[in-house]
This record gives structure tokens, C-alpha cells and sequence, in this order.
């Protein structure tokens, strides 16, 4: 008889037993805080399909990526507290008035930037304003712009 086949990806093993190699598990040894085996722990998404998607959804997907996506990533990443950084607080007032949805852009540009320079980028802009153009102009290309600025946190190779 053989051994027994490894759990389905997103399973984990039974208590006290240790899981197969390439199975979660923790960071690699000497990676810094916040970095897991994927580089990070936000998730690198393709610009282009961002700015799809918010077309298609006529910008639902936009606030799904924003306050569902981004602002977590960013709170988790940036170890903010509730008070500190508060998506489900962003997204309530950005319904009740929607000018807090410009301040939440606003802020997005200012915690991207503090993001990337922990991140290790010397070079990092606070790009707020640039977002807010891009999403009068074409809101779906704020989107995309956001999500470029999102993956240079998560893979520093990225210009």
C-alpha cells in the first residue's frame, strides 16, 4: 500500500500532523514580515483585466477591487488598526455620501505610497490626485492605474 495522497490545496491536515511541502505552511525562512511565499500578501492581478472588468460591470467591479481588495491588502500589509483603516467604514460613508468616495481615493494614493516604500521603493509617489483624474476621465482606467501601483508592493521588479 502507498502513501496516502496529499490533501486538496486550501485543506488542511489533520491536527499534529505536518503539511506536504507546497501545501501553505508559513513564509520561507528569512523572508521579511508580511512576505509570504508569494512575495507578499496581496495578490497580483493583471491591470488590464481590472479595467475590463470595471467597464463590463459598469464599475461595480471598481468598488469590489476597492474597498474588498485593495483597502484590505494595504490594512493587513501596513498592520493598520480599525481606527486606523476601516474598508467597511470607507465603503458605508462612500454610500451615504458620495464624496467620501474621493477622500477614500485620495487616501488609497497615500497608503499605496507608504505601502511601496515599506515595500523597499525609493522612488514611491503618492499618486491620490493621479487616480481621481484617471476616474473622471475614464473611471475605468482608474482601475487599472490603481492595480499597477498595487503590484509594484508585491513584486518589486515592476517599474
Amino acid at each position: 500500500m502507498g502513501a496516502a495522497p496529499p490533501p486538496a490545496p486550501g485543506f488542511a491536515p489533520a491536527p499534529g500532523m505536518m503539511a506536504p511541502p507546497g501545501y501553505g505552511g508559513m513564509a520561507p525562512p528569512g523572508a521579511p514580515f508580511g512576505m509570504g511565499p508569494t512575495g507578499g500578501v496581496g495578490e497580483m492581478r493583471d491591470p488590464m483585466k481590472m479595467m475590463i472588468l470595471t467597464l463590463v460591470t459598469c464599475g461595480i467591479w471598481n468598488i469590489i477591487l476597492i474597498y474588498f481588495k485593495v483597502l484590505p491588502e494595504l490594512k493587513a500589509y501596513l498592520n493598520k488598526s480599525d481606527q486606523e483603516l476601516n474598508p467597511t467604514k470607507e465603503l458605508i460613508m462612500a454610500l451615504i455620501c458620495g464624496v467620501f468616495q474621493f477622500l477614500t481615493i485620495l487616501k488609497i494614493g497615500k497608503l499605496i505610497q507608504e505601502a511601496q516604500r515599506k515595500a523597499g521603493r525609493q522612488n514611491a509617489q503618492d499618486n491620490g490626485v493621479n487616480f481621481l483624474i484617471f476616474g473622471f476621465l475614464f473611471f475605468p482606467l482608474a482601475a487599472m492605474k490603481v492595480q499597477q501601483e498595487m503590484n509594484k508592493i508585491w513584486d518589486p521588479s515592476l517599474q
